[in-house]
């Protein structure tokens, strides 16, 4: 999601845009690139000196630590007792699941006949950077290469704020997890006999020709290398930047911050450099006017962190039903709990760990899970985006000439 200063997931930018615009797919959607670029297009719609101090004061975070009820202990040297699971009774919930929830089914529907055998997870190893494993409510990580800057740190973390929104609702669980740039588990390696073969694999980038599956982004918790805040505090000064100016009233410039080398479409975002091609914003602006709207809207309704956190849910939940053995612990891994985090942790990742710690159970249940696509809506749905691809592919000619 927050993917916008980062690597680059799924399809042509402009054709996620236009996803976006649509309300659809939130497997390419919500964690990758386009959420927060609507976003920025909405809020930066707005000043031309966007590079300068209005941007750093809306982006840039405080130096003031975040305050939690939660008391730390660091003068322990292992995780303390309090971790181990204690089932709570949640209220109901009468609230439904997002659209974008069926994507779970999706995404795990490559073993919803076979189910997921220790062979299959242990033969992701090779592929993945950390595994990841909760037994009893414990979680311990083996990690098995470097990781970027804290992509697994807040990785781990998220999950448990996880276990703490919800403890004792999830069945044990045994996650390899790919942390780089682009999805790795191709369609086209598990053909025929190899289709019963497939290693499930978590990430935060899905595509169509892949089998990965699609895992929050890690900056929902912050992003302390690039100073972005925990989703909780962006969140709400992406609103607040939302309502200072209206859309009549704004300068046509976007901003766009990132590495161009990751994907040919973040070099194609080089053709729209206005010091190089003045009018490239008036092209465009009434589509990034319906983008900017239709992802402000979004943000603001249906990507809530309690949203991410029931995502999650749902996704492990399900996952660790498919399970056909009981994990167990690895050889090497450590037992990662708030403790070992928090007190390990320096400056702006302290922070934000603290701004992004859950405070205690959940009142309520996780929302109500979607029931999965139909045939003819899924196909619906194929169809309608490869025409709009389409529609954007002439668009891009056109603009190129």
């Amino acid at each position: 999601m927050l993917q916008v200063m980062g690597v680059n997931c799924g399809p042509n930018l402009i054709e996620q845009l236009k996803n976006l615009k649509n309300g659809v797919s939130a497997r390419v959607i919500i964690f990758s690139i386009i959420l927060l670029s609507g976003a920025f297009i909405s809020l930066h719609w707005s000043d031309v000196s966007i590079t300068g101090a209005s941007f750093l004061n809306t982006f840039m975070p405080t130096t003031r630590s975040g305050t939690s009820p939660v008391k730390i202990n660091c003068n322990i040297t292992t995780c303390p007792a309090h971790d181990q699971v204690t089932n709570k009774t949640f209220g109901s919930s009468a609230e439904e699941c997002p659209e974008y929830f069926k994507w779970i089914h999706e995404d795990l529907s490559a073993w919803k006949d076979t189910g997921i055998t220790l062979e299959m997870v242990e033969s992701a190893e090779k592929l993945a950077y950390i595994r990841i494993v909760v037994v009893k409510g414990r979680v311990y990580l083996k990690k098995f290469k470097w990781v970027f800057q804290t992509r697994d740190v807040f990785n781990i973390w998220g999950i448990l704020q996880l276990l703490r929104l919800y403890p004792g609702e999830l069945p044990d669980l045994d996650i390899m997890f790919e942390c780089g740039d682009m999805p790795v588990i191709k369609k086209s390696a598990y053909k025929g006999s190899e289709a019963a073969k497939i290693p499930p694999m978590f990430h935060y980038c899905g595509s169509d020709s892949t089998f990965d599956i699609t895992f929050p982004d890690w900056s929902f918790w912050g992003w302390p290398e690039l100073q972005i805040k925990p989703w909780e505090n962006l969140e709400k000064e992406l609103q607040e930047g939302n309502y200072k100016l209206k859309w009549k009233d704004r300068v046509p410039y976007a901003y766009w911050k990132g590495n161009i080398w990751t994907g040919r479409v973040r070099q194609d975002l080089l053709k729209c450099n206005v010091s190089k091609k003045q009018d490239s914003g008036a092209l465009i602006y009434h589509v990034a006017q319906e983008i900017g709207k239709a992802g402000s809207k979004f943000l603001q309704e249906e990507l809530k962190m309690k949203h991410v956190y029931d995502y999650m849910f749902h996704l492990l939940y399900r996952y660790g039903k498919l399970l056909k053995y009981q994990p167990t612990v690895p050889e090497g891994a450590a037992e990662m709990c708030l403790e070992s985090m928090v007190c390990g942790g320096r400056g702006l990742e302290k922070t934000y760990m603290f701004d992004s710690m859950v405070k205690g159970p959940s009142d309520s249940s996780p929302c109500i899970m979607p029931e999965p696509f139909d045939s003819a809506t899924l196909q619906a749905f194929i169809e309608r985006k490869a025409n709009l691809t389409k529609q954007v592919e002439k668009w891009e000619v056109g603009e190129s000439k």
